[in-house]
């Protein structure tokens, strides 16, 4: 597929049918320092609200909003993940599912039945970023869709307290940092730092040159139990915004339900009958500033 087929296809996935803007509220306010501020960034980064090994799968219903390239939409969405990199998307119409996302981590497929279009490559950021509009590895996206840190390399290079919590910086791989805010439960700010659990609030991530690239927000966290009976911070409401992108995407989760293994093929797709295969190479996709010159030619 040669890269003027990109077009049609970014952020296909998301963007079946329209919406008007909605913002996720930051749900802080102005909450108070914490009274007794921990001085070790380390531990507070070890002594935060994990993710039980228990809670393998889930199964989740969210509304979706976005908006890219001047565009607004707005859906449902069913979604089946399975950590550390697996997952689903199902948009639904009042008809049914009219498009299907799949990743098992390696390999990309996506069936838009209105298009009646059938794409598939590997499981790369630039495949992803076309999905949804959002440039991840699928363990980041999974990571980040369950409100858990991804990943990260390197020591601590900042380090500050903020209201509700603290800031953390670290060394991100392409160059930049990382900026990570922890935000402790409302009632637990007045508890000495041996008792402090954090948990993720929200990230930036910075090019070398200092420019802020791409932020996440995580908001309305609510106590999820597993299958066997631990317990799961889990945020409701998430919000990527991706400035290389021009893309910001809202996921506002109505129902979760741990499963204690995703279905036998859920994260993989056959093609259908009648359409033929799309390949998508894990190149960058035409920006919409350069579709708008295109266009224009």
């Amino acid at each position: 597929m040669h890269a003027h087929h990109f077009k049609a296809f970014n952020h296909r996935f998301f963007s079946l049918v329209l919406f008007s803007a909605l913002v996720l509220s930051a749900g802080c306010g102005r909450l108070p320092y914490p009274e007794y501020p921990a001085q070790d960034p380390s531990a507070l980064l070890e002594a935060r609200h994990r993710l039980p090994d228990s809670l393998r799968a889930l199964r989740a219903e969210a509304r979706l909003e976005q908006r890219s390239g001047g565009k607004r939409i707005r859906g449902t969405i069913l979604m089946m993940i399975e950590r550390p990199k697996k997952v689903r998307f199902d948009a639904l119409t009042r008809l049914g599912a009219v498009a299907t996302l799949t990743s098992d981590g390696e390999a990309f497929a996506l069936v838009d039945l209105r298009e009646e279009r059938f794409f598939v490559g590997e499981a790369c950021p630039e495949n992803i970023a076309r999905g949804i509009g959002i440039r991840l590895e699928p363990s980041e996206l999974v990571a980040l869709l369950l409100g858990d840190l991804p990943e990260l390399d390197g020591a601590v290079i900042g380090f500050d307290v903020i209201r509700g919590g603290y800031r953390i910086a670290l060394p991100d791989r392409d160059g930049g940092r990382v900026e990570i805010d922890l935000a402790l439960l409302k009632d637990e700010l007045s508890l000495p730092p041996s008792a402090q659990r954090v948990h993720l609030k929200a990230m930036r991530f910075y090019s070398s040159e200092g420019v802020l690239k791409r932020s996440i927000r995580f908001g309305s966290h609510r106590t999820l139990r597993t299958i066997e009976g631990d317990e799961a911070l889990i945020p409701r409401e998430i919000e990527f915004v991706d400035r290389e992108e021009r893309s910001d995407l809202l996921f506002r989760y109505q129902s979760i339900e741990p499963l204690e293994a995703a279905p036998e093929g859920a994260f993989e797709q056959r093609r259908p009958s009648s359409l033929r295969p799309e390949i998508l190479p894990c190149e960058r996709p035409p920006s919409p500033a350069a579709d708008a010159e295109r266009d224009g030619e």
